[in-house]
This record gives structure tokens, C-alpha cells and sequence, in this order.
């Protein structure tokens, strides 16, 4: 594909995905080629149900835009984009990683490694939403082990 309908494609991903995330509180630190790093910010133990669910709305209301999305890339005869989202709660750490002339703001440890592998799992599946057991015990959704 020429670079442009390559920036326009990813555009359209974008804008049915981040939207989402954003709305439900979701901040986005990165956008990675074709995938996108979010956290949803848990400032006490109280606030960890809260953060599950608004990041699984975020997820459910992103792959529902991307249903609308692939239908009308169908009527368009274009082919539909695959989705997949990673759900994890954990521990972060934010910061400025790189050298002294690149830096980068990005969250770092093993649960944002974790997430990433689930988020890759999905696509290997065929699910379009994966969470971890971690998230699952805080979220009131019904979650089904694959």
C-alpha cells in the first residue's frame, strides 16, 4: 500500500479506538505502528474496580467501532482490520526512559510486559478482547477462561 492510504487506514483505527479509551478515562501514551499503549491510572485500592471496568467498557465500546468500521470497508470493498485488546491490572512504573538526546515517556515492568503478551494472544486466538486472571477477579463482567 502507498504510505498515505496506510496513514489513512491507521487514522481510521485510531479514531475508533482511542476515542474509547479516552472517553472511559483511558489515558494513551503511544501509538506503536498499528497498536496502542493505555493505562487507566489506579491512584488507591479503592479505585481498582472502577479502573477494570471503565477499561473493559473502553475495550467493548472500541471493538464495537471497529464492527461498524469493518462494515463499511465492506461496502467500500476494502478487506476488514483485525483487532485485539490485552486487559491487565498491575503495577507500572512511569518515566522518561532513553538517552540524554531521546527521551521517551512510557509506563516499564513486568505487568505492562504481561499485558503486551495478552494483547498478542489475542490476535492468536481469534478473541478480540483477552484479559488477564488478575483482571478478571475485578471486573463484574462475566469473563470466560479460553
Amino acid at each position: 500500500m502507498p504510505l498515505d492510504a496506510i496513514t489513512a487506514l491507521l487514522n481510521q483505527y485510531f479514531e475508533a479506538t482511542i476515542g474509547p479509551m479516552l472517553a472511559h478515562g483511558g489515558e494513551v501514551l503511544k501509538l506503536m505502528g498499528d497498536g496502542i499503549l493505555a493505562v487507566f491510572r489506579i491512584e488507591s485500592e479503592d479505585e481498582i474496580d472502577r479502573a477494570c471496568e471503565d477499561a473493559l467498557n473502553a475495550a467493548e465500546l472500541a471493538m464495537a467501532n471497529m464492527v461498524l468500521l469493518n462494515r463499511r470497508r465492506a461496502r467500500e470493498g476494502e478487506p476488514p482490520l483485525a483487532s485485539g485488546i490485552g486487559l491487565h491490572v498491575g503495577n507500572a512504573m512511569y518515566g522518561n526512559v532513553g538517552t540524554g538526546d531521546r527521551l521517551d515517556f512510557t509506563v516499564i515492568g513486568p505487568d505492562v510486559n504481561l499485558c503486551a503478551r495478552l494483547e498478542a494472544l489475542a490476535g492468536e486466538s481469534g478473541e478480540s478482547i483477552i484479559c488477564s486472571p488478575q483482571f478478571a477477579v475485578h471486573s463484574r463482567s462475566a469473563m470466560r477462561s479460553i
